[in-house]
């Protein structure tokens, strides 16, 4: 069958120019925002973590950002991918989100 997305971290050259923050998939429900801080701190700065949650029951929706405060820190923070955070092989990518215009938080 097919398998679902990508099977590996994205190449460095498909950077967003400027980009200071990655998305962090496949999280598992438990893990709390020190925890991505504590993973992805030896990569840069970090200016923000945020865990997305349900407005309606408060709890993770296993995806996560980070912000850095550098290009350097989020190019670095592609090394975590499939690292094992409370048990669950992560996905990261980056997010054009911090000063691309694009999501809403």
């Amino acid at each position: 069958g097919k398998g679902k997305g990508r099977k590996g971290p994205r190449d460095l050259s498909e950077m967003p120019q400027g980009c200071q923050s990655v998305i962090v998939k496949n999280l598992s429900y438990d893990t709390v925002e020190d925890t991505l801080h504590d993973v992805f701190q030896d990569c840069g700065a970090i200016e923000r973590v945020n865990i997305l949650t349900d407005r309606d029951t408060g709890r993770s929706r296993g995806i996560g950002f980070i912000d850095f405060e550098t290009p350097e820190g989020a190019s670095r923070a592609m090394s975590k991918f499939d690292e094992v955070v409370d048990g669950r092989a992560i996905y990261v990518d980056w997010s054009e989100r911090k000063g691309g215009g694009k999501g809403k938080w």
